[in-house]
């Protein structure tokens, strides 16, 4: 492959950085919901997939979306999902202590939230909550790994 990574082992594609560390990752943080850690691991994978994109893609970004610089192809990525900018905010905030970035108010492992039809049974989530909305991380997770399939599926070659 002409555009590959050479400092990650196996994994040389934008391709392989979601079949081989996001999607295990959020497989992972599944099966253990309220994990911090697992949810912070798949957050900063989920996160960090734009920049194997951009690495591997620029050229083709660029001439297909008109795209001149990583700060557009980021906000084309913003429009396209608005939980992208959610994600940003806690891999940066993850990674750094803090972040300079003010998306994310709020995370928070709650209790008590009603599951289905029998709302006497209730589950715990890890929460995150911005100034517009409130988000089990499961499912800020879950539709972010579905615009990344939509992302790949409309606008990459695959390899």
């Amino acid at each position: 492959m002409a555009n590959s990574a050479k400092k990650s082992f196996d994994i040389f594609s934008a391709h392989d950085y979601l079949d081989e560390l996001v999607r295990p990752t959020y497989a992972d943080f599944i099966k253990d919901a309220l994990s911090s850690r697992k949810a912070i691991t798949c957050v900063v994978f989920a996160w960090h997939l734009k920049d194997w994109i951009w690495a591997q893609y620029k050229t083709e970004l660029q001439k297909n979306l008109g795209l001149k610089k990583e700060n557009d192809y980021i906000q084309f990525l913003f429009a396209m999902c608005p939980e992208l900018e959610v994600l940003q905010d806690l891999a940066n905030g993850s990674k750094h202590f803090k972040s300079d970035r003010s998306t994310v108010e709020e995370t928070k492992l709650t209790h008590g939230h009603a599951s289905g039809l029998l709302l006497a049974i209730t589950q715990s989530h890890l929460i995150v909550r911005t100034g517009k909305a409130t988000y089990f991380i499961e499912n800020l997770l879950e539709k972010v790994i579905a615009n990344w399939d939509a992302f790949f599926e409309s606008y990459l070659t695959p390899p």
